[in-house]
């Protein structure tokens, strides 16, 4: 078993009982982001984890693919809105944005990209 199977079981085995226990949240929703194109194919990854959010956790959840043609802010700043308008309407609804890309810092700021930047 590789080291992010073991990690994902482990997570699994941990939440499961750790919300079992606690009921604190009126509803529960996961986004998950990721890049129409990209070069590290997180499609599996994000099958993957929506499932654990939905059987195992029964969260609500959505994807949404970024995307790459310049109206990738506007676009993720509307699906975050929708994500606040229809799932967080209550006090003690938990939301989680799970972004599968990458990212590095340019002048002190995250910057989002779907394809890694190498300074050569």
């Amino acid at each position: 078993m590789d080291r992010e199977t073991e990690i994902a079981e482990e997570f699994r085995g941990n939440a499961a009982t750790y919300f079992a226990e606690r009921i604190e949240y009126s509803s529960a929703h996961a986004l998950c982001l990721f890049w129409q194109e990209n070069d590290i194919r997180p499609e599996n990854e994000v099958k993957e984890l929506r499932t654990l959010f939905e059987t195992e956790l029964n969260y609500t959840t959505s994807e949404f693919r970024i995307p790459i043609d310049g109206t990738q802010l506007r676009r993720l700043i509307l699906e975050l809105s929708l994500l606040i308008e229809n799932h967080c309407s209550h006090p003690n609804a938990l939301a989680i944005v799970y972004y599968a890309g990458h990212c590095d810092a340019d002048k002190g700021e995250a910057r989002w990209s779907a394809y890694v930047k190498l300074n050569l």
